[in-house]
């Protein structure tokens, strides 16, 4: 089975489901949304019936990884099964795939989170990450990064994060932490 892709006329819907599913820190503006559909590195794959969007999984292909950047289900489809049995789908057709999370101990939502991401298979990776500021005043938010199929390795885990801050939030160099800066 292949993955289905979201049609330009579904953007208000699945703008609808990211609004209601992540704080305003941690999502791009709808303008900005809209504009990534342009980028030929970001795409995002949906899962629907006849009554429109069910999930989603809005996603960038990195080098030698897929990066996971925003995954929802609609509120009406939550409880059921849907989003594991997507992602289960969307990882099955990737080599590597690496997402943020809040860290567990945070919160009972983010320690939930992180088990629902291992039950699927991933890994976290117990290395320092921030997701640089997405807005202008906004700050920099404290993550971890989960991988799969397997944990990274050090290296591994210091290309994965530079490549995300340069393709994904485009951070300039002089911006970026010491520990990518000049990998």
């Amino acid at each position: 089975m292949s993955l289905s892709y979201m049609e330009r006329n579904e953007f208000d819907e699945f703008f609808a489901i990211l609004d209601a599913s992540f704080p305003k820190s941690e999502r791009r503006t709808r303008a900005t949304h809209l504009s990534l559909l342009d980028d030929k590195k970001y795409r995002v794959a949906v899962k629907r019936n006849s009554d429109g969007l069910l999930s989603f999984i809005a996603f960038w292909e990195l080098s030698g990884f897929s990066f996971i950047e925003h995954f929802a289900t609609s509120e009406k489809s939550r409880g059921k099964g849907v989003g594991m049995a997507f992602l289960r789908e969307f990882i099955g057709e990737k080599r590597k795939v690496v997402l943020e999370v809040e860290p567990p101990d945070l919160s009972e939502m983010a320690e939930r989170r992180v088990g629902f991401y291992r039950r699927a298979g991933f890994c976290l990776n117990a290395f320092e990450y921030y997701q640089p500021s997405l807005s202008e005043g906004e700050c920099p938010v404290p993550l971890m990064l989960m991988s799969y199929p397997c944990a990274m390795g050090k290296d591994e885990f210091l290309s994965a994060k530079r490549a995300i801050y340069t393709d994904v939030y485009h951070v300039k160099k002089e911006l970026m932490p010491d520990d990518i800066r000049n990998l």
